[in-house]
């Protein structure tokens, strides 16, 4: 289920310092997916 969705939501919980890691992981697959 992974896609512009959890990117957006990636975003958001970005300002988390402990979702950091799992944004950082995250935003990869997201530039890699376009």
């Amino acid at each position: 289920m992974h896609g512009r969705t959890a990117c957006v939501f990636n975003e958001m919980e970005s300002q988390s310092s402990v979702l950091r890691d799992v944004y950082r992981y995250e935003h990869e697959e997201c530039v890699n997916a376009e």
